[in-house]
């Protein structure tokens, strides 16, 4: 993550000095032959498509879970309803639950990042540019736990 800041040699370089303050120069040696003997891949972008369609797949699969979970908790029974209607019903079911999982997964993701850019940021330049005063504060409520309250209400409302 820090590469994509700054360099990485640079990076290498201030993690090998503050491992070497902090715990003492073998570590650190052990730590700078560890990063030198590190496998370099290649990106690839079908194992990238791959990769996020498992990943959709395996959290859909969460999703529909939880919401099985919920019904039953709840006492919920399922309509009998045709072949087509049931088809339909499954894809469905599979749709919500991966927009349910990029909500939650993407959503604080990018809140936290917002809040770390506006509290990086002076708050001089803030209100400079945006002519805001309390937009770092909406910001920063916005990366707060209610944020992630709202998100679980809206999923239990919208899942089940």
């Amino acid at each position: 993550m820090a590469s994509l800041t700054i360099n990485a040699a640079t990076f290498e370089t201030r993690l090998l000095q503050t491992i070497e303050e902090r715990v003492g120069p073998e570590v650190a040696q052990l730590t700078g032959e560890i990063l030198a003997a590190r496998f370099a891949f290649q990106p690839s972008g079908t194992a990238t498509l791959i990769g996020v369609g498992l990943l959709l797949f395996g959290a859909s699969g969460v999703f529909l879970q939880l919401r099985g979970a919920l019904n039953a908790m709840w006492h919920i029974e399922a309509r009998p309803a045709s072949v087509p209607a049931t088809i339909w019903g499954v894809a469905k079911g599979y749709l919500i639950s991966v927009a349910a999982a990029l909500l939650l997964g993407l959503v604080p993701i990018l809140l936290l990042f917002a809040s770390a850019v506006v509290a990086s940021l002076p708050a001089q330049s803030v209100e400079a540019v945006y002519r805001s005063e309390s937009l770092t504060t909406v910001i920063q409520i916005l990366a707060s736990p209610v944020a992630y309250f709202i998100l679980f209400a809206f999923v239990l409302k919208y899942l089940p």
